[in-house]
């Protein structure tokens, strides 16, 4: 495994940065670090990092427009855990292999970020970062959940002036004012996806996204 992996899987065996990192990238109408309910469900989400032409990069997606609470964002592979998941990385991986395609087996586990509970869908977000093989990737894409997959370079996603104030629109709430990452074709990543992507930012400081 490459330097640059095995560092991270490093730091993610140790204490995790948490909710104060996570909420570096919150939107503004997210005040605090919410308790999930009772009847929260749960749901499994991959950060998957594949090096291509020696620079490291994430793949993310964005969502088919369904109507749903997150519908049409940019987000990670991943969805509602079943009863048959053996746990919230096995969901992942489902999850990832149903919507674009990416057998598990080609999927290298590395680690688990915090988990973060999304009021607007009652869900608990249960993140899980893994590696694979860039010629692996073989992508399929459900045309009923996913519109486009987004390679994403560490480099560009995590450079300052890539971050901004954005105001977005979402399904439950007219406008809302939120931190977000802006892709190459001005794609805007906020929300949750935003806050999980904000903690992975602070594991991984430091560390070089490109091989010489």
């Amino acid at each position: 495994m490459e330097q640059f992996l095995l560092e991270i899987k490093n730091r993610m065996s140790q204490k995790l940065p948490g909710f104060e990192a996570q909420f570096l990238m919150a939107s503004a109408n997210r005040k605090s670090n919410i308790l999930p309910p009772e009847n929260a469900k749960q749901s499994g989400v991959l950060l998957l990092l594949f090096l291509k032409e020696k620079r490291w990069n994430l793949l993310l997606i964005q969502r088919t427009e369904d109507g749903n609470a997150h519908s049409g964002q940019i987000s990670f592979p991943g969805g509602k855990m079943e009863k048959y998941d053996k746990d919230f990385t096995d969901t992942a991986l489902r999850e990832c292999e149903e919507e674009i395609g990416i057998a598990r087996e080609h999927i290298h586990v590395m680690g688990h970020l915090t988990p973060l509970y999304i009021p607007a869908s009652n869900f608990v977000v249960n993140p899980t970062v893994g590696f694979i093989d860039y010629d692996k990737i073989k992508i399929s894409i459900s045309q009923k959940e996913v519109k486009e997959v987004l390679i994403v370079p560490l480099e560009y996603l995590f450079d300052e002036q890539h971050k901004q104030l954005r105001l977005v629109k979402t399904n439950y709430q007219m406008e809302v004012k939120a931190r977000a990452y802006i892709l190459q074709q001005n794609q805007v990543v906020w929300g949750a996806t935003a806050m999980i992507l904000s903690e992975f930012e602070q594991i991984i400081q430091g560390l070089k996204f490109f091989l010489k």
